[in-house]
């Protein structure tokens, strides 16, 4: 073999081994790192679309909290310390033993969850009994020393030819869902006094509907020719107690359930859509825009009454 040629050969296979060497390199192990950083660059995008999830729902669950310091921060109602489900049973029970109500209850812990410090359990809370007595322990339980949440309440009639003898005097049946909030701030349940007054008699919530059915005498109206005078106003009186609520009102906090307003007396109170006030009622709330709307009978018609929510 010539020195030309084995020159030549020797040559070939040195470039042939960098070449190969070449595309191993980029082909085999930067490909295989290429997928490495494709793959982590995905899981780094995932992580971070759920950062910015989990934010949002922080941010409007501390909202949402806010809101319910800021509505109760000028009442008796109050986050305990460490609510635990016993303790939220036997506060209901007390309460249902003070008033000697024939109430056949049950609550059943559902889930728990916390957002800044805060406990947030619920429950399912349901039994049958008296109306009457049901009212009562749902005012205690939306008036009373400790704050809960009782919402989507349903109420069924029992019908007494499904429950026999006279022994089970049941009239109705419900079911509810309640939320309850504790914090590491709070008193303790035990330590809270009960006493917060008697709810509104149902008597006094609804109107008459019927008026005696005998008519009264028509008499001929008798008329002073020597002086026609403008009969004096009809000044109405809030004999019920009912919130007064009017432009000057200012409105504190705003939920999509409920809404606290200050009203002219410097009373506070948390109304719910369709409560009663003097001379009206709560039509409807928007907590998107943030504000509450009234309606006020005024001359035998009614108008709006807007609130609306001012920032501080």
């Amino acid at each position: 073999m010539s020195y030309t040629i084995r020159n030549t050969i020797i040559l070939a296979a040195f470039w042939t081994i960098i070449l190969a060497v070449g595309f191993y390199n980029l082909y085999g192990r930067q490909g295989k790192i290429k997928k490495q950083l494709i793959a982590e660059k995905t899981q780094k995008f995932k992580k971070v679309t759920r950062l910015e999830e989990l934010a949002r729902d922080r941010t409007e669950l501390y909202e949402f909290y806010q809101k319910i310091k800021d509505m109760h921060k000028d009442q008796n109602c109050v986050i305990t310390a460490g609510e635990t489900p016993g303790e939220t049973y036997d506060y209901i029970l007390r309460e249902v033993k003070r008033d000697n109500a024939k109430l056949d209850l049950d609550l059943v812990f559902m889930q728990e969850d916390s957002v800044q410090g805060v406990s947030h359990k619920v429950y399912a809370f349901s039994g049958e009994g008296n109306f009457v007595d049901l009212y009562k322990i749902i005012w205690f339980i939306e008036n009373g020393p400790i704050y809960y949440d009782l919402r989507s309440i349903s109420i069924d009639r029992i019908d007494r030819d499904e429950i026999g003898p006279v022994a089970n005097q049941a009239e109705i049946s419900f079911s509810s869902t309640l939320h309850s909030y504790s914090g590491k701030e709070g008193p303790s349940i035990t330590l809270l006094n009960e006493s917060v007054g008697e709810p509104v008699q149902l008597a006094n919530m609804v109107k008459p509907m019927f008026k005696s059915y005998m008519p009264e005498p028509v008499r001929a109206p008798k008329t002073n020719y020597a002086a026609v005078s403008k009969p004096a106003p009809v000044v109405q009186r809030n004999t019920e107690g009912l919130p007064e609520i009017s432009a000057s009102s200012e409105l504190l906090a705003i939920t999509p359930f409920s809404v606290m307003v200050k009203g002219n007396k410097g009373r506070t109170y948390k109304l719910r859509k369709g409560d009663r006030i003097f001379g009206g009622y709560l039509q409807n709330i928007n907590p998107v825009q943030h504000n509450a709307v009234f309606q006020i009978s005024k001359g035998g018609g009614s108008s709006p009454l807007v609130l609306t929510l001012v920032s501080k």
